[in-house]
């Protein structure tokens, strides 16, 4: 146990929503939308009154809320109500598809689920015939700003619900607290368990010591809530801090983004590197009055960070992390790494780099990073053997592939189920798709995926994402990559693609890809003029 896990062991039970509502101005602004606002003093009223609505339904330590609502004030609201008595909330996407929500829920055993008016058949669709039948409540907007309680009195929580209410569950540190589900890029949902303990760690460690967080700060994250990054930046580290979040129920697009930074100038933004390309489009002083933009959730090119700051002014920071350790392990800010690393652990995680064989790999030597962090998760929810594999003694196996340099700087290499071989070589795509990035700064995105061939073998495919003038780009990036790369690596067929599929969770679905890479191999297999490299 390391000295934050020590100290964290010696606070008494908390409930987290009440720990997270604590010592907040009244009157300052907590939440805000394109439409409404809410304080702090609302806000803990409005979670009050909607925790006795959930007791009057029954809903306790022993149970477990699933949360399929929009980015929006309810959201928030039920989320720190569930938490407030002691059930177990997840935030989900509205837009899960009848299979994963199945799995979920199956997975889960929730008591209720709460879904927007008018989005319940879905739901039911997904559970019926099912082993798990929970309540289906349908929520229309109740939170307001009129009256004592500041909630509506008609539906959810009721006409009887007590803005007074004051039964505030405490838990253990190492209790389980609230789930967030990732699919990574296999699309099999996992229910990741989160105690006090991480979600605490992970505030100060990332909120208070790293961002240093203010009350008078707005933070806004492009991100959805059912995303750990988006939950993080979008509600538990405000919460934290004081601070007031934007929140947006539509989706993130480009426009949606600028939009909400230009009309209500957030200090801190939090987005994904593709999403920071597409705001380039966009005026060189919308991002006048941040202090910081962070980039997390996927690597952020090289030359994206350099057009980011010649077009903004502004120093786009990269971070690293994932559902499992809660939010970010690993940072380039306040200090600039030097080019290909992404910066450096957080103070308070330790973490090794280890070879196949489990021996640490050594400055500059590629292999599996391992972290222990305060803010870890528990575990897998209902896989026992899953937790096993990747949680070890206080070690999370994150199954990234790093190297570090002698002063500590991380560099990202990519996934190691990722990696594929060719002719018995392995071949890892983040190597490929790099390079491909550093040469050609206007292709917004390329991956590199196995294919089938006519011979049996396996082989890289390019995928290429919104190249300007394809043709010409897809000739470029194979001039670069037969000069740098050992032939078997070399992608043999080149494929232009408008989007990337993507998982439930939004994640990059690689075996879409490499479905559509054998299709493409087979066809183009009596078309020789169709490969452009790739010999053993």
């Amino acid at each position: 146990m390391n000295a934050p896990e020590r100290a964290l062991s010696n606070e008494p039970r908390v409930n987290l929503a009440a720990f997270l509502l604590a010592d907040k101005p009244a009157e300052r602004t907590a939440f805000v939308t394109p439409e409404r606002s809410l304080a702090y003093g609302a806000l803990a009223t409005c979670v009050r009154a909607a925790a006795s609505g959930l007791a009057a339904r029954g809903i306790d330590e022993r149970t477990r809320v699933l949360l399929m609502l929009e980015d929006d004030l309810e959201l928030v609201v039920l989320f720190l109500a569930s938490l407030a008595v002691g059930a177990v909330p997840a935030i989900l996407s509205s837009r899960l598809d009848a299979k994963s929500l199945q799995a979920i829920v199956e997975r889960a055993e929730p008591s209720v689920v709460f879904v927007a008016d008018g989005n319940d058949e879905p739901v039911r669709a997904a559970t019926r015939g099912g082993g798990v039948r929970p309540e289906i409540v349908r929520v229309s907007r109740f939170v307001s700003g009129n009256g004592p309680s500041g909630v509506r009195a008609t539906g959810f929580p009721g006409p009887d619900a007590d803005p007074a209410w004051d039964g505030f569950v405490p838990k253990d540190w190492e209790a389980l607290s609230f789930l967030q589900f990732t699919s990574g890029s296999s699309g099999e949902p996992k229910g990741v368990m989160h105690a006090n303990r991480s979600a605490i760690a992970g505030c100060r460690m990332v909120a208070r010591d790293l961002l240093a967080i203010r009350p008078d700060d707005i933070v806004y994250a492009t991100s959805k809530t059912f995303f750990g990054f988006g939950q993080g930046a979008s509600i538990l580290f405000p919460l934290f801090a004081g601070a007031t979040a934007v929140l947006d129920p539509r989706w993130s697009r480009p426009d949606v983004a600028a939009e909400n930074i230009a009309r209500f100038r957030p200090t801190m933004v939090f987005a994904v590197p593709s999403l920071y390309r597409r705001l380039l489009a966009f005026d060189g002083d919308l991002f006048r009055t941040a202090r910081v933009a962070f980039a997390s959730g996927a690597g952020l090119p090289h030359n994206l960070s350099i057009a980011f700051e010649q077009h903004f002014g502004l120093k786009l920071h990269e971070g690293y992390g994932s559902t499992e350790l809660f939010h970010l392990a690993a940072a380039g800010y306040p200090d600039a790494p030097p080019a290909g690393s992404l910066g450096r652990m957080l103070p308070d995680v330790a973490y090794e780099i280890r070879t196949a064989a489990g021996e640490p790999a050594g400055v500059e030597r590629v292999g599996e990073l391992h972290v222990n962090s305060p803010a870890r998760a528990i575990g897998y929810l209902g896989r026992d053997d899953l937790t096993a594999e990747r949680f070890d003694r206080g070690w999370f196996a994150t199954g990234d592939l790093f190297s570090v340099d002698a002063e500590g700087f991380l560099a990202f290499k990519g996934r190691a189920d990722d990696r594929f071989k060719v002719y018995g070589r392995w071949v890892s795509p983040f190597e490929i798709e790099s390079l491909v990035k550093e040469a050609c700064p206007d292709i917004a995105d390329a991956i590199v995926v196995p294919a089938s061939a006519a011979d049996g073998e396996t082989r890289p495919v390019l995928f290429i994402v919104d190249g300007e003038e394809e043709s010409d780009a897809c000739e470029n990036v194979g001039d670069v990559l037969a000069d740098r790369l050992e032939s078997y690596k070399c992608p043999v067929l080149y494929l232009p693609i408008a989007d990337l599929p993507t998982t439930t969770n939004g994640k990059l679905c690689r075996r879409t890809l490499t479905v559509i890479a054998d299709e493409a191999l087979a066809s183009a297999a009596g078309a020789p003029a169709a490969l452009q490299g790739g010999s053993a």
